[in-house]
C-alpha cells in the first residue's frame, strides 16, 4: 500500500471513531470544557431568538451530541434545556456540575423523545460526524436527521453550525453532502460528487433552509424540516416580516416569553449581532446587516457588504 494509500485510510479510520463513544469518553476524560468550533455565542443567541415566539410557557430546547456545551447552562435560566450525548463520561462530568440541565446518554440517531417534544434542536458539530465518516456513515446520517425531525414540534426550527460552512445546503436541501462551485453554495450536486449520491439513496430526509448567519466562528443555518413541521407557515411569516417586533434582543425581558436581558449576550464574546431578527435572510452576523437574499444557487461574497467582514472563510470550495 502506497503511503498516500495509508493515510487515507488512516484518515477514514480516525472519521469512523467519531461514531463510536469510545472515542469521546477518551476525548473527554480530563473533565475540561471544550467548545466545538467556539461560537457557543452564537448558539445561544440563536436559541433566545428562536423562544422570542414561543408565549405563555418555557421553550423546551435539545442539544444534539452537546459534549460539555457551555451554553446550555445559559439557555437553562430561560428555558427547559436537554442536552444528548452518547459518552457516559462526558454526560457524568455535565451531571456534576449541576447547571439546571437535564444531561442524556443515548445515540442522537435513535433518540428516545416522544414526538414533537422540542421547540428548538441545537446542533453544533454533531451532523460533521456523520457526514465525514466514509460508507457506514450513510444510514447513520439518514437515521440522525429523522430522529431530530419526529421529536421537533411543529413550527419548531432545527438549529445547526456545521464545519463544513454553507456548502451544507446541499445536503440539507437534495439529501446529498457535495462541495459547491468556488463562490457559490446551495447548487446541485457537482459530477465529482456522484459517490455520495449512489450510496444516500433516494427519499432522504431533507430541510428547509430558513435563515444563515455568518457568525464570528461558522456560519449557522436555521432550518425546518421538509416532513413534520410546517415550513410553508414560518416562511410565510419570515417572507412577510411579521416576526420583526419581537424576535430582536431587547434591553429587557420576561424569561418565560423568551425575551432576552442585555447582560446575557456580555456572557460571550462571539454573540452574533443582537440587531439580528428572524427574518428570512443570509446575515453577518458581525453589523447584523443583510449578506445576500436566501435563493438557491446562494452568491457568497467574500465580505459582508456592510462591515466587510468575512463571510465566506469557512465555506468549502
Amino acid at each position: 500500500m502506497s503511503a498516500q494509500a495509508q493515510a487515507v485510510d488512516e484518515e477514514e479510520d480516525a472519521d469512523d471513531a467519531f461514531q463510536t463513544p469510545q472515542y469521546w469518553d477518551d476525548f473527554y476524560d480530563d473533565d475540561e470544557v471544550y467548545d466545538w468550533y467556539s461560537a457557543a455565542g452564537a448558539m445561544y443567541a440563536a436559541a433566545r431568538r428562536e423562544l422570542t415566539r414561543i408565549k405563555g410557557r418555557k421553550g423546551r430546547v435539545l442539544d444534539v451530541g452537546c459534549g460539555t456545551a457551555s451554553h446550555l447552562a445559559a439557555l437553562a435560566k430561560h428555558a427547559d434545556v436537554t442536552g444528548v450525548d452518547f459518552s457516559e463520561t462526558v454526560i457524568a462530568a455535565n451531571n456534576a456540575r449541576e447547571e439546571g440541565v437535564t444531561y442524556v446518554c443515548e445515540d442522537v440517531s435513535k433518540l428516545s423523545f416522544e414526538d414533537g417534544s422540542f421547540d428548538v434542536i441545537l446542533d453544533k458539530g454533531c451532523l460533521d460526524c456523520f457526514v465525514s465518516a466514509p460508507d457506514a456513515s450513510f444510514a447513520r446520517r439518514e437515521a440522525f436527521l429523522r430522529s431530530v425531525t419526529r421529536v421537533l414540534a411543529k413550527g419548531g426550527v432545527y438549529v445547526c453550525m456545521p464545519v463544513c460552512g454553507v456548502d451544507v445546503v446541499t445536503l440539507l436541501n437534495y439529501g446529498v453532502a457535495c462541495r459547491a462551485a468556488p463562490g457559490v453554495s446551495g447548487v446541485a450536486p457537482l459530477a465529482g460528487d456522484d459517490w455520495e449520491a449512489r450510496r444516500s439513496g433516494n427519499g432522504a430526509c431533507t430541510f428547509e433552509v430558513l435563515q444563515i448567519v455568518a457568525s464570528q466562528q461558522k456560519h449557522l443555518f436555521r432550518c425546518a424540516p421538509n416532513a413534520g413541521g410546517d415550513v410553508a407557515l414560518l416562511g410565510a411569516l419570515l417572507d412577510a416580516g411579521s416576526l420583526e417586533s419581537s424576535p430582536t434582543l431587547p434591553a429587557t425581558g420576561d424569561a418565560e416569553a423568551g425575551t432576552v436581558d442585555a447582560d446575557d449576550d456580555a456572557d460571550f464574546d462571539d454573540a452574533p449581532c443582537a440587531s439580528l431578527t428572524l427574518r428570512r435572510v443570509f446575515f453577518c452576523g458581525s453589523c447584523g446587516g443583510t449578506v445576500a437574499p436566501l435563493k438557491f444557487p446562494l452568491e457568497v461574497p467574500e465580505a459582508c457588504p456592510n462591515c466587510l467582514a468575512d463571510v465566506r472563510r469557512f465555506a468549502m470550495s
